[in-house]
């Protein structure tokens, strides 16, 4: 199972996003080995709430819903667009690292005290993970439970 059918995520590029050059260029095969693989980037995150059943392969549906999120579905095609477009997370995460690059007279300092939530995730862009943030448990919550 996935999050978004190549149907729809035809519609999605068709109807609502404005630049979709990556999308229309890749091929159906390889439109839904990026569809898969932004499935399985979204089910490795840390959801609020629980599955709506017990035996249900993916993250969503939750909390008795039965279907998947409308943000879920845009973010699955966003981050299969990136994928398409050549976006890699884990090179992104080690450019985070370089200090100073240079090429001639031409030098260019970074300053990345902080990487960003997106990046140490794994999703390519901020813009899926827009969609996914809502849904997602604050780290910085905890919950203390007395067991007697």
């Amino acid at each position: 199972m996935i999050y978004l059918s190549l149907a729809s995520a035809n519609t999605y590029f068709n109807e609502e996003r404005l630049v979709t050059a990556a999308w229309n260029a890749a091929t159906d095969p390889e439109k839904l080995k990026a569809i898969k693989e932004s499935t399985r980037r979204i089910d490795r995150l840390n959801f609020r709430g629980t599955k709506t059943a017990t035996t249900q392969q993916r993250q969503f549906p939750r909390d008795g819903d039965v279907v998947v999120p409308q943000d879920i579905m845009r973010a699955c095609a966003e981050i299969a667009y990136a994928l398409l477009d050549g976006v890699d997370p884990d090179r992104e995460a080690n450019n985070l690292v370089v200090t100073a690059e240079g090429f001639s007279s031409v030098r260019t300092n970074y300053n990345r005290d902080f990487t960003p939530d997106y990046i140490r995730a794994g999703i390519p862009t901020q813009t899926a993970w827009n969609y996914l943030s809502p849904y997602l448990i604050d780290p910085r919550n905890i919950d203390v439970g007395r067991i007697s």
